[in-house]
């Protein structure tokens, strides 16, 4: 028998918490790559340093709103949202060795290793969260191929286009709206 709940506290909490720095972060992003101009790795100037360190946000952001959909489904998905952030942590460590060595390159294949970690981790919680049938069957699904497309790797690189970090930030606004929104089962 299923019986309907509110939403945890932690999802309550932490998707709109990642939602907001993911969409932050993101129209960061969109903003770097309609107006500014970086040194592609170099880091030669004060904007490189700001474009690297604008990921944090991001990756946070995203960890906020996996937790927070874990949390929905009632642990549903925690495989995924472990791979997730694994990811995310690689991710996060090759952008503090770029910084430090002032090299995109500096901790080798971290970053696109990293990427596809998470890329692996949301395809898991995907799979999951539909097979759960607790969240509208699109938010996971739209979740994924936003962070895909506008992602660390996507933005104005191969899997995406000039400020396709947009997509991801209004994915990351709609699936919190339909996270919060949506009557749990236990």
């Amino acid at each position: 028998m299923t019986a309907l709940t509110a939403p945890s506290r932690t999802a309550v909490r932490t998707t709109p918490l990642g939602a907001a720095l993911l969409a932050f972060a993101c129209v960061a992003l969109a903003y770097f790559d309609f107006f500014i101009t970086t040194s592609d790795g170099k880091y030669t100037s004060t904007v490189d340093y700001l474009y690297t360190l604008n990921m944090y946000p991001m990756l946070a952001g995203l960890g906020l709103l996996v937790a927070g959909i874990c949390a929905r489904q009632g642990g549903r998905g925690r495989t995924g949202a472990v791979i997730v952030a694994i990811g995310l942590a690689g991710l996060a460590v090759d952008g503090i060795a770029a910084v430090v060595a002032r090299n995109d390159q500096a901790l080798g294949p971290l970053y696109p290793i990293g990427a596809l970690v998470t890329f692996a981790g949301m395809i898991v919680l995907t799979v999951a969260s539909l097979r759960a049938r607790v969240l509208p069957w699109w938010t996971t699904p739209l979740l994924t191929v936003a962070w895909i497309v506008g992602g660390v790797v996507g933005d104005d690189g191969p899997l995406g286009f000039k400020a396709s970090a947009l997509l991801l930030a209004a994915a990351g606004i709609a699936v919190a709206a339909a996270t919060i929104r949506q009557p749990a089962h236990s």
